[in-house]
């Protein structure tokens, strides 16, 4: 007589230990997962790429699996463990681009804003109340409703 194995529970990618940290399903949140089907706007390089980095599988040293004698950044003077959140938001290597990018997407809120109306200023240079220097990316101001974002 034939055995019957029994069926496993499939597991979710974002309960695995490294893969999938942090997904969440399409289901979960359409609009944030819509680029997936619709492949608007994107190359096919950048698709495959996105995917990677939604599902944390890229080329970085901390990536178990990866061949590399160590984790750390490949950056020159950079000692942190190379992973996603280190190349995009840290490294001192991708410091311009990233600077590059909050400028371009301040500016284009400060332009939404302007067009509905609002008087901007950008990057305004202030003291905090510990006396350390801050900037503030936008100040908005609604003169027709007396109110103001900062």
């Amino acid at each position: 007589m034939p055995t019957v194995q029994a069926r496993r529970k499939p597991v979710s990618i974002n309960k695995l230990p490294h893969k999938g940290k942090g997904v969440c399903t399409v289901e979960e949140c359409p609009k944030a997962n819509s680029w997936i089907s619709s492949k608007k706007c994107l190359s096919s390089s950048e698709y495959i790429n996105a995917i990677k980095m939604s599902c944390n599988v890229t080329e970085v040293r901390s990536v178990p699996g990866r061949n590399f004698s160590t984790t750390r950044c490949r950056h020159p003077g950079c000692s942190e463990i190379e992973t996603l959140d280190h190349v995009l938001g840290f490294c001192k290597k991708g410091e311009l681009l990233r600077n590059n990018r909050h400028h371009r997407v301040r500016t284009a809120i400060a332009n939404l804003l302007r067009n509905r109306g609002c008087e901007v200023l950008e990057e305004i240079h202030c003291l905090s109340e510990d006396d350390s220097h801050r900037r503030v990316d936008i100040i908005a101001i609604n003169r027709r409703t007396q109110k103001a974002m900062v």
